[in-house]
């Protein structure tokens, strides 16, 4: 029979992971945007937050990557104003094809040329430059709770 010190010093030095199937599901947002710092800083503030964040330049690498998606997408995070499709326009052809899939727009433009792209800016917007507590607030809103679990 081993004693507790003994077992502790056999097992010194091992790390023991959590099993997946006991590790919270992170949800996984698909971030669109065509600024490369202003994506990547959203990135980190959304991993931080405990998103797994997929990451597309413009919508139509956006939409390649819907489709092509084996893994669920739980909600889009797009900028308005890209080249190519518009955030808009990406909400468009993904309410058509992932109709289940939040959109979360993103933009430093005005409300007033919000309103023109078809933007609603009272549900599901955040204005840029945002921080960490806004974006926390705006996924929340968009997101749908997980089911507890027992």
């Amino acid at each position: 029979m081993t004693s507790q010190s003994e077992t502790d010093l056999m097992n010194f030095g091992q790390t023991h992971t959590a099993s997946t199937e006991n590790a919270p599901m992170r949800p996984t947002i698909l971030l669109v945007d065509d600024d490369d710092l202003s994506r990547s800083a959203t990135s980190r503030m959304m991993n931080r937050l405990g998103y797994d964040v997929l990451q597309a330049k413009h919508g139509a690498e956006a939409i390649r990557m819907i489709d092509g998606e084996s893994a669920p997408i739980d909600a889009v995070v797009t900028d308005v104003y890209m080249p190519g499709l518009r955030g808009s326009e990406l909400a468009e052809i993904l309410a058509a094809i992932r109709p289940e899939v939040p959109v979360l727009f993103v933009s430093g433009y005005e409300d007033e040329d919000m309103a023109r792209c078809g933007v609603d800016t009272n549900r599901g917007f955040l204005h840029k430059p945002f921080g960490m507590s806004d974006l926390k607030d705006a996924m929340a809103s968009i997101l749908k709770p997980l089911p507890f679990c027992s």
